[in-house]
């Protein structure tokens, strides 16, 4: 049974390194195992459990991070009563707060470390594994989720690092899938293009635009690749759709795509009401829905050739070919029936990627890394200077935090952070 198999048969199959029970889905007619101890992994037959676990654990750091990301960078609206929420909205979540994501650091550890466990038990073969070709992915989504979310970086125990550290190990751990990938041909197809895919998103961030495009070029415009999410168990449910649409902590209300989506009807940020949910959590902010995910299993695109497309029309952009840039937003508009951008000037169609970027990659822990690499400014950004206005009470814009800081966990038990 490959990896791919066991998620498709059992999300709820999310062994890890050192968890000891995997619990198996009857329609799959296997037997439980009982528990796996962690020596039992140190077989090529149980690379696939460990695989799997990588790809467990990375969808549970987006699923504990994405919804807190969403109010931070302006997908939604923080109507909560919990102070929490409050802080996020407000652009000023504290270490306590950050105690909600340690499992976001776990993922990085549990890809990379895992790596080292395959690399003893496969030898020779390590090289040409499609399973080897996956992990490393998965090894490049975490540190791009980490890169794109935190504001500094810290690796096993070590010191702080500038969160580019992130986008540095993610780079290279695509570049392994890669490689790998290539090598084991055909049954790593899909694992190749997702790399790819994440690579040419790292290389834009780390401001190689011409290595962003050559790695965008490989990946179709209909290609997608996903973390699968499950109403299995609460650890693979869609956060994002149990904050907005079961607990109401979240709401699309106040936000620039409630405005984009009420003027445009485009299908990719849907929002909406539902009669059962009309007021937040807050008890005062009427209450909107976001349709994107709309149940609990509802998964979240890690990379998609609609966003190897628009680095494509960046580069255009910014170098002087503005209207080849804008006609490549406008296909990807067309596609989805929502009406066309039209500009007079480089700096308009600038603009345009930009807002067309946020609205491809809305709800999915994106856009932080855009807010670092267009210079972290909140009061330049016009998803939030949009929310800011639009949002009772005070929302502070300046100096607005566009990322999430060290957790209490981390300070109290890594003595390198201490006075962070």
């Amino acid at each position: 049974m490959t990896s791919h198999t066991i998620r498709r048969c059992a999300r709820a199959l999310r062994a890890t390194l050192f968890v000891s029970t995997a619990f198996l889905a009857s329609a799959c007619d296997v037997t439980n195992p009982g528990q796996i101890l962690d020596e039992d992994l140190n077989n090529a037959a149980a690379l696939p459990i460990l695989v799997n676990g990588m790809a467990g654990d990375f969808q549970v750091g987006l699923r504990d991070i994405g919804w807190n990301n969403a109010v931070l960078t302006g997908d939604l609206a923080g109507t909560s009563a919990y102070l929490s929420r409050q802080r996020h909205w407000a652009g000023n979540p504290e270490a306590e707060d950050a105690d909600e994501y340690n499992s976001v650091y776990r993922a990085r550890w549990v890809a990379e470390s895992g790596l080292e466990r395959m690399r003893e038990v496969l030898g020779a073969a390590f090289d040409t594994s499609p399973l080897v070709a996956e992990a490393y992915m998965w090894a490049g989504f975490s540190n791009r989720l980490l890169g794109e979310t935190m504001c500094q970086a810290v690796i096993d125990g070590g010191p702080a690092l500038p969160r580019t550290a992130y986008f540095a190990r993610a780079d290279t751990a695509f570049t392994n899938a890669i490689r790998v990938a290539e090598a084991a041909g055909a049954a790593a197809a899909t694992t190749r293009l997702a790399a790819y895919g994440g690579r040419a998103s790292v290389r834009l961030i780390r401001g190689d635009l011409a290595g962003a495009v050559s790695d965008a070029a490989v990946v179709p415009t209909s290609f997608e690749f996903a973390s699968k999410f499950s109403t299995t168990s609460a650890r693979e449910q869609n956060q994002i759709f149990g904050e907005n649409r079961v607990r109401v902590n979240l709401s699309a209300k106040f936000t620039w795509f409630d405005a984009y989506s009420l003027q445009t009807g485009d299908t990719r940020t849907p929002v909406g009401t539902d009669p059962r949910l009309t007021v937040s959590a807050d008890g005062v902010s009427p209450h909107k829905i976001q349709q994107k995910f709309n149940d609990l299993g509802s998964d979240i695109v890690l990379t998609r050739g609609a966003e190897m497309r628009l680095i494509e029309a960046e580069n255009e952009i910014v170098n002087g070919n503005w209207q080849s840039g804008l006609a490549t937003i406008n296909a990807l508009r067309a596609a989805v029936n929502a009406p066309a951008r039209v500009a007079a000037s480089k700096d308009e169609a600038f603009e345009w990627l930009k807002a067309e970027r946020a609205i491809v990659l809305w709800l999915e822990a994106r856009r932080g890394g855009d807010l670092l690499r267009w210079g972290g400014d909140p009061t330049k950004d016009a998803v939030l200077v949009a929310m800011v206005a639009a949002a009772p009470g005070n929302l502070p814009l300046a100096g607005r935090a566009i990322c999430m800081p060290f957790s209490q966990t981390l300070l109290a038990t890594n003595p390198n952070l201490q006075g962070q």
